[in-house]
């Protein structure tokens, strides 16, 4: 890929926004190739690119230069053993620590397996099993699976690196072992650690490559057959776009396996492609590629080329003005903080006007047959999952990482609702991606209503007692806090007072906690409108609150969603900022409309 040049108007610790994104794609506990990969890149930038790059991406992430031994080394030292974060899980989860244990020991069979198909079902099983454990809206043993999945993939991970060579089903293609070593690592792994996060190549990023085949041939073939384009060590992977709800189109299996027709048509879903050979391809080389790129199934020949320009214009524009506010310095004639918060404004203001408004537009009159709807949710999901990974890359820059809190903590709830947007588009894609009437679109519309609605039932139902006893409970303080006189001391009324008060903080707390319940403990048909971020996405926090997030806008489309987080500590929950913020006052009556 061409370096980007330092411009004199940019400050000297500028790293340009495609160097930055390649960096933050590397992780030394899953690559297989990332030392020579990260010391390829390093040989093709500037010396003040490396400094900057060594201080913002790769120290922070413990990655340094061993000078004697002239290579990158990985260390980190605070790093817990699978063992032990086994051993840690506590004992009051009694059936996770059981299954937990059970995969510990299966690690065994994977370290002296070497069959690519029976290693790709052990992984993608075994995830799944962890996937569907029920941590029943538990957030502390939820915080411990998404712990144990996370270990469990790099302690897999390590053990496909070092393995040596493979058995390989009978293949066309003549992969190797290596690439299906990188694969399973960098590709299957990695998208079950990111999530929709994972890194891919668009159209835009593909024409930066200084190599033909891949600048002109696979970045005009991409468009049109919505191929996912996955950059890894030492290889490039081509993977087949897939229409089915929540299916998983990185899974080692569907990689590996080849479809041959009864007319000896040979149908792929994946293609290695090594870097090595990009320099100086020969003829041979190019037109096997080609021929393998043509037996892959997609989409195309059944969508319009409106339909296709449509969605090429939503990545343009991402490319043109959402990359450039994100990634361009900062010049600062105000306070960092006003500074960050207005871009961050200025960034949801344009990606609405840019990108998610004109979606929802456009899906009331543009598509007209399945195939169109299915590739139209294809591309978005391609296009968020490029817009939440960029945004995570703006926020290592260092006026990000160095802002104060209040200013992280503003790029952090943004990030999130991203998430939660591209979570709610999988979530409620036969709600959006589908032909309907204006009566069935307002229908789904209402739906977005969902969880606003059930959240004022709850205020409405607790907060006018809650108020009433919470007013006690300031009363009987305050009769507490007045001096004891002579009676008061004869007939014990302090005591008295202070149990009264005991009994009426009760009552309150009971309020208060039933409340909290409800909001809790969501019903299925609130969870299918609603993303919990804790449980439906890769996003865990410290285990203090949880956070969720529900549909804005026409139809949940052409608006960012909205937030609410619940304290998890019952005591910590404000039922009165709860009935605020969703417009209920103190005496149960709505200051908004329902939507039924």
């Amino acid at each position: 890929m061409r370096s980007n040049k330092h411009n004199a108007a940019l400050p000297p610790d500028y790293i340009p926004y495609q160097l930055r994104t390649r960096i933050t794609q590397i992780d030394p506990k899953l690559d297989v190739f990332w030392q020579q990969h990260l010391h390829e890149i390093f040989t093709r930038i500037t010396p003040q690119e490396r400094k900057n790059i060594a201080e913002q991406l790769l120290t922070p992430n413990n990655i340094f230069w061993n000078s004697d031994k002239k290579v990158f080394e990985y260390r980190d030292s605070l790093n817990l053993s699978f063992s032990q974060i086994c051993a840690n899980i506590p004992a009051k989860f009694k059936n996770f620590k059981s299954m937990a244990k059970k995969v510990q020991a299966s690690l065994e069979d994977l370290d002296i397996e070497r069959d690519a198909l029976k290693i790709a079902d052990y992984l993608e099983q075994t995830l799944h099993t962890i996937a569907e454990f029920n941590t029943e809206d538990d957030l502390e043993l939820q915080i411990q699976k998404q712990r144990f999945r996370r270990a469990f993939i790099y302690v897999a991970g390590d053990i496909i690196r070092h393995k040596r060579e493979l058995i390989l089903p009978d293949n066309v293609r003549k992969l190797s072992s290596d690439e299906v070593k990188v694969f399973i690592n960098e590709v299957f792994l990695k998208h079950q650690v990111l999530g929709y996060w994972f890194k891919t190549m668009r159209q835009r990023q593909l024409k930066e490559f200084r190599q033909p085949l891949i600048r002109e041939y696979l970045a005009s073939v991409q468009k049109s057959l919505q191929l996912e384009v996955v950059p890894a060590s030492g290889y490039i992977f081509i993977i087949a776009p897939m229409a089915e709800y929540s299916a998983d189109l990185f899974t080692i299996r569907r990689f590996l396996l080849e479809d041959l027709l009864f007319d000896r048509t040979l149908l792929l879903n994946g293609i290695a492609l090594p870097t090595a050979n990009l320099d100086n391809p020969t003829p041979a080389f190019e037109d096997a590629f080609k021929r393998q790129i043509q037996c892959i199934v997609t989409l195309e020949g059944m969508v319009r080329p409106t339909v296709m320009d449509f969605v090429e214009k939503l990545n343009d524009y991402h490319e043109d003005h959402l990359l450039p506010l994100l990634f361009g310095p900062f010049i600062l004639k105000e306070s960092l903080e006003n500074e960050i918060a207005n871009r961050l404004k200025k960034y949801e203001q344009r990606l609405c006007y840019g990108i998610l408004e004109p979606l929802a537009q456009t899906m009331r009159r543009l598509p007209n047959s399945p195939e169109e709807f299915d590739y139209l949710y294809i591309s978005m999901r391609q296009l968020m999952g490029n817009i939440v990974s960029t945004f995570q890359d703006f926020q290592t820059q260092p006026a990000i990482a160095n802002s104060p809190a209040s200013a992280k903590r503003q790029a952090a709830i943004l990030f999130a609702r991203l998430v939660a947007y591209t979570a709610l588009l999988e979530k409620r894609r036969s709600d959006i991606f589908a032909k309907m009437d204006d009566y069935e679109w307002k229908e789904n519309h209402k739906k977005t209503y969902t969880w606003i609605n059930y959240a004022r039932s709850v205020a409405k139902k607790y907060i006018k007692d809650y108020v009433q006893r919470y007013d006690a409970v300031v009363k009987q303080e305050a009769l507490v806090k007045k001096p004891e006189n002579f009676f008061d001391k004869i007939f014990k009324n302090k005591k008295k007072q202070i149990d009264a008060l005991n009994e009426k903080k009760k009552a309150l707390r009971k309020i208060q906690y039933a409340a909290h319940m409800k909001l809790l403990y969501l019903p299925d048909e609130i969870k299918a409108q609603t993303v919990n971020m804790e449980f439906d996405t890769q996003m865990v926090g410290d285990g203090t609150m949880r956070t969720y997030a529900f549909p804005s806008g026409d139809n949940g489309i052409s608006a960012l969603p909205s937030t609410f987080s619940l304290p998890e500590n019952r005591l910590q929950f404000d039922l009165r900022a709860f009935a605020r913020q969703f417009g209920i006052s103190p005496d149960g009556k709505s200051s908004g409309r329902d939507d039924d």
